[in-house]
This record gives C-alpha cells, sequence and structure tokens, in this order.
C-alpha cells in the first residue's frame, strides 16, 4: 500500500521544482516510512489469521512527532525529487533487512538454547 502511494506520488507529482527542504528531515521520514512498512507486514501477517483491521498510521505519526499534513508534503516534495527518494527509500530497505536477519538470528538462538541436551555416548 505504502508503495502504492511513493509511485502514485512520483507519477502525479508537480512539475515545478522547488529548491525548498521537504517539511520532514530525511531521517524522520526514513524512520516513519520503515515503520510503516513494518506495520503494514503485520496487518498482512495477522490478515492471514483474522479480520485485522488496517494499520494505523496516525500513531505511527504521533509516536514520532509528526503531523499527517507534513507526512503528505514531505511524499510530494520527494515525487518532485525522485532522484533524493531513491537514497532515503535505499536506507529504509537497509533497515528492514537488518530488522530481519536479527529476527533470523534471534529465533535460531532461541531454538539452540530450548534444544534438549545432546545424549551422552555410551560408556
Amino acid at each position: 500500500m505504502l508503495g502504492l502511494l511513493v509511485v502514485a506520488g512520483l507519477v502525479t507529482g508537480c512539475t515545478g521544482v522547488s529548491s525548498a527542504p521537504p517539511p520532514l528531515a530525511d531521517s524522520t521520514f526514513a524512520r516513519v516510512l520503515t515503520d510503516l512498512h513494518l506495520a503494514q507486514s503485520r496487518h498482512r501477517t495477522l490478515a492471514n489469521q483474522l479480520d485485522a483491521p488496517p494499520p494505523p498510521r496516525d500513531s505511527i505519526f504521533a509516536h514520532h512527532s509528526i503531523r499527517a499534513t507534513a507526512f503528505e508534503a514531505t511524499l510530494r516534495h520527494y515525487s518532485r525529487h525522485p532522484g533524493a527518494l531513491a537514497g532515503i527509500y535505499q536506507s529504509v530497505i537497509d533497515t528492514l533487512t537488518a530488522r530481519q536477519q536479527a529476527a533470523r538470528r534471534a529465533v535460531r538462538a532461541a531454538s539452540r538454547d530450548s534444544a534438549p541436551p545432546a545424549a551422552a555416548p555410551p560408556p
């Protein structure tokens, strides 16, 4: 869903190019995008199990102390500067990949810790 928003913003962006900075700092925007992707992923996982509502964007915005209007204005800004968005989005992908790898390591460590001890060889 978020990917569609970004693509729609890139396709329908304004033709005038402004040199003004985006309303949200790049680091804040990247963290918000990361959290939105994680919420969407959780939603897809839960939707397979029960009729879950869509992820709450407003709570993510509140967590980062931003307003929806600032987020949407930042999306519009990057629709006019897709090259800059590519760098930010790469940092989102890198963060998500690192979190996924850390979660996999934690699951493997937990399964090793819970495995029964190996039987001692007979004397």
